[in-house]
């Protein structure tokens, strides 16, 4: 008899490990999308777990939109539909949103402008309003277009003195190059040029039903919400849709050197760069593992082993891979103290090699799987999360299916595969470099790197 347990017992283990063990497919809430008369598309999801709704508006508009002597300017019309309304004052809507324990948020990025707002179910009708209403009725106040650009030049000196924004800023334009926006930062020239007709020309050619997506999800009646929506922004008028820039990723532009000069620096800060795939390549999921196991995974990562624990040669060193439908691009960045920039940029050119050599172990592999198998579910707890991943996954061109077995998809890559994507993708020879430092304090060590160009840290990218 007790053999027989400890038989069963056994075999209930098996299935239990197998079933932890396997790689799981993630259950995503059924999708309304409908496409309105304005062109306006939206998305509903009904998730009843909390008492609450998350409203997410997207305007396919952003940095790449910006004339090339504007930069910043995409960003200053955002932030100013969070100011008054026709309807109302921003005193108003901020006391409204005080009122119901809520807050308007907007962020912009390469190539969309996202307002988002949580409220709790009870205020569905009011924040619908707030949300809509910030971009059918922008107000555009003289006073608030002034306050808002000066605090945007404010803003941009006191990038110039961070100096990992400063290597990234520089970083962008080796890459990007001086034809397009997005190899420019906003700076205190640029926002000066900046006027407010420009901003209303700029919401009105892109801030138009036909250019954006509601996504709304959370605690609500379906055909109500749908309803609501349909009602809102029946005012809210099509027009013309704008030509988008198209992105070309300058693969053909020689990797450079930049030497960006801050006198006083006490460390130096080195940033590399270099082309990576779109996220439709069928090496995506490779690229992304190559990623973690590279510099994406914190103290385990084979940059930060390399640098800091074996090395000493900093407090951290990470990567980042930026992968989308138009473009994709992967940075390394770290520093270090001055008399240590050579070393430090010897001993992370050699791990490259090391790693294109002798590739990863299957060890890493399996472990930059199971961080994939518990971080994706554990960033989908709220009804925002969820929002966000969708519409990433959307843009990208990602279906629900592939997010559904987004883990499966990570688990099926092979040692084979993710080593021949780190000989085909990673390309030391490739990358551009930014260094950031006291170029007095490390001239000697500077002409070990060999060619480069010099330039001021308050000069403007394109000098």
């Amino acid at each position: 008899m007790k053999s027989k347990i400890a038989i069963l017992i056994l075999l209930f283990s098996c299935l239990v490990n197998t079933s932890i063990s396997a790689p799981a497919k993630i259950d995503y809430p059924p999708i309304t999308e409908v496409i309105l008369s304005n062109g306006l598309k939206v998305m509903i999801i009904t998730h009843r777990a909390q008492p609450a709704i998350f409203y997410k508006l997207i305007i396919n508009a952003g940095k790449i939109n910006n004339p090339l002597d504007k930069s910043g300017l995409s960003q200053l019309t955002a932030h100013l539909l969070t100011e008054s309304t026709k309807k109302n004052s921003a005193d108003e809507i901020a006391e409204t949103l005080a009122e119901i324990g809520a807050s308007l948020n907007v962020n912009g990025n390469w190539q969309r402008t996202t307002l988002s707002l949580n409220v709790l179910s009870q205020y569905a009708e009011i924040g619908l309003d707030i949300i809509t209403d910030a971009v059918m009725f922008p107000a555009f106040k003289p006073e608030e277009f002034k306050r808002l650009k000066n605090q945007f030049i404010t803003n941009s000196k006191i990038d110039l003195e961070n100096n990992w924004t400063l290597s990234s800023a520089h970083g962008n334009f080796l890459l990007w190059g001086p034809k397009t926006p997005l190899g420019f930062t906003r700076s205190p020239k640029s926002l000066k040029k900046i006027r407010i007709k420009d901003v209303k020309q700029f919401c009105e050619t892109n801030y138009t039903p036909n250019n954006a997506t509601l996504f709304v999800i959370g605690n609500f009646s379906k055909n109500d919400m749908l309803e609501k929506i349909k009602r809102k922004t029946s005012t809210w008028q099509k027009a013309p849709q704008a030509v988008q820039p198209k992105i070309e990723m300058a693969i053909n532009r020689q990797p450079q050197v930049r030497v960006v000069n801050k006198p006083d620096m006490t460390q130096t800060v080195i940033y590399l760069n270099q082309w990576a795939i779109k996220s439709n390549s069928p090496d995506y999921y490779q690229y992304k593992l190559l990623n973690y196991i590279l510099g994406g995974s914190g103290f385990s990562s084979r940059l930060m082993t390399a640098v800091r624990c074996d090395g000493g040669k900093t407090y951290g060193i990470g990567s980042r891979c930026y992968l989308n439908m138009d473009y994709g691009f992967l940075t390394i960045q770290t520093s270090t103290r001055n008399q240590e920039f050579f070393n430090t940029y010897q001993i992370i050119t050699e791990e490259l090699k090391k790693i294109i050599a002798s590739g990863f172990t299957e060890d890493e592999l399996a472990k930059a799987k199971t961080y994939m198998a518990g971080a994706i579910p554990l960033g989908l707890e709220s009804p925002g999360a969820i929002a966000n991943k969708i519409l990433n996954g959307k843009f990208n061109g990602f279906t629900i299916r592939d997010l559904e077995n987004e883990i499966i998809s990570y688990d099926s890559v092979t040692i084979e595969q993710i080593n021949a994507a780190v000989k085909k993708y990673l390309l030391p020879a490739n990358m551009n470099l930014v260094i950031v430092g006291d170029i007095e304090k490390i001239k000697d060590q500077l002409e070990k790197i060999g060619p480069y160009k010099q330039v001021f840290y308050k000069d403007e990218l394109a000098k």
